[in-house]
């Protein structure tokens, strides 16, 4: 049986107040330094792709490491990207996938994952019209935009920032990147009109999430899939449950993807 218990209370991140000039501060901040854009040219895939490569197949280990330095499947075939740029260097900080299935035989990693499990998914995908799912997936932070409070020297391959050369303000900021990655792709599933955003996630990713006033729902148990992992499905188009910063995040990040 699915255990659909909260499995810790969400406290609210942001207060509720707004800064001088009417903005909220998480905002001013968020995209001050980070700016989402939708992945329209080969240019920009291929960036997701490196970057995709160095966290799956160099740190993770999770797909073999491919000789052009791109890690892309089958799947890319039908998803669209998103990626998220620091604004003042224009390096790319994060990515996220949305597979956008359009018929029968395009199917989702989660649909391949459980077909041998008759009954295993609470909701089943193929019960819903196809141009109304889709599934996210490939998110990748940059390492150079993790922030690590045991160390703080240089150390991309291990996910460390270097503090010298970013602000106090700005390095507050990074742990932001994983809820920015997940607003701009349901922001994306929106604008797509996909209802019904499946994942695969593990228990840190989905208090990020969580806390990122997302509505999602637990559709399957816990299993050994490159660690703990459990589907979820999440509702793009639900009211951003959290505080007013977080509402005002998601409509800033709306607005960048759609001009």
């Amino acid at each position: 049986m699915v255990d659909n218990r909260r499995r810790s209370n969400v406290i609210p991140l942001f207060s509720n107040s707004a800064s001088r000039r009417g903005v909220h501060p998480v905002v001013e901040h968020f995209m001050h330094y980070f700016e989402p854009i939708p992945v329209t040219d080969s240019h920009q895939q291929q960036q997701c792709y490196a970057l995709r490569h160095q966290v799956y197949c160099h740190e993770l280990g999770f797909e073999p490491r491919r000789d052009n330095g791109e890690e892309s499947d089958s799947y890319d075939e039908y998803a669209r990207s998103v990626m998220v740029n620091h604004a003042p260097s224009g390096q790319l900080a994060g990515c996220i996938r949305i597979i956008c299935p359009d018929n029968d035989q395009q199917l989702l990693p989660l649909e391949r994952l459980y077909a041998a499990t008759e009954g295993a998914l609470s909701i089943q995908p193929s019960t819903l019209p196809r141009d109304s799912i889709c599934e996210l997936s490939r998110i990748a932070i940059s390492p150079l935009f993790r922030r690590r409070t045991a160390d703080s020297h240089p150390g991309a391959a291990t996910g460390v920032i270097d503090a010298s050369a970013y602000g106090d303000l700005e390095v507050r900021c990074f742990p932001l990147l994983a809820m920015g990655l997940y607003l701009s792709a349901v922001a994306q599933c929106c604008q797509l009109k996909r209802q019904h955003a499946f994942a695969m996630m593990e228990q840190s990713l989905v208090s990020s999430v969580e806390q990122a006033g997302l509505t999602l729902e637990q559709i399957g148990e816990w299993r050994d899939y490159h660690g703990q992992r459990a589907p979820f499905l999440i509702s793009p188009m639900a009211p951003n449950r959290h505080s007013d910063g977080l509402r005002s995040l998601q409509q800033a990040i709306e607005a960048a993807l759609s001009g």
